[in-house]
């Protein structure tokens, strides 16, 4: 076994426990749940088949310019995460803690974490003013701008944008943050 957290350790040996009683052997009525903890046994004590975590990517496995060195961010950024999330109670996002209810997961509402609605979910009220997320095709990814949304279109100065996927449409939006509000002391 590659790591031996307290909680694999707490239930290989209540596996062996169970195995090594007489008891339990393969022509009792529990030798349906033996086979079945002989099989966790193995896969606790199993290697993984390959690496989990991809190694990290540096400016000279990947091209000098912004989009790979982003791309090379981005995957380093995944990496660590991936590093950092190890297999602890404490994690909420854990493999051991998936059945529980967390916030990311018991919400219908279709915000995304970082704030950006998608087009396709749902719109902003009529005469809102939003940023929205223009697909265009370009290496430097999507533009953003403000507009104001009138009902079936985005107004941004002179120009209508419709909503959608195709090229030159709205694909997200987001609502204006609120102003700085000033201090009184």
């Amino acid at each position: 076994m590659s790591t031996i957290t307290r909680e694999r350790a707490e239930i290989k040996s209540y596996i062996t426990g169970f195995l090594s009683d007489s008891a339990h052997d393969n022509k009792s009525s529990d030798s349906l749940l033996a086979n079945v903890f002989r099989i966790a046994l193995a896969s606790l004590e199993a290697e993984p088949i390959a690496m989990v975590v991809p190694d990290e990517m540096d400016l000279l496995t990947c091209h000098l310019d912004g989009v790979t060195k982003t791309y090379a961010d981005g995957w380093n950024a995944c990496r660590v995460a991936m590093l950092q999330a190890g297999n602890f109670r404490e994690n909420k996002n854990s493999s051991t803690n998936n059945f529980r209810e967390i916030s990311e997961t018991s919400t219908r509402s279709p915000i995304t974490l970082d704030g950006w609605i998608s087009c396709t979910e749902r719109m902003p009220e009529k005469s809102q003013n939003v940023l929205i997320s223009m697909n265009i095709d370009s290496e430097a990814g999507p533009l953003i701008y403000s507009a104001r949304y009138l009902g079936g279109t985005f107004r941004r100065g002179g120009i209508a944008v419709s909503p959608g996927n195709d090229l030159r449409q709205a694909t997200h939006w987001m609502s204006l943050p609120e102003p700085p509000q000033e201090v009184n002391q």
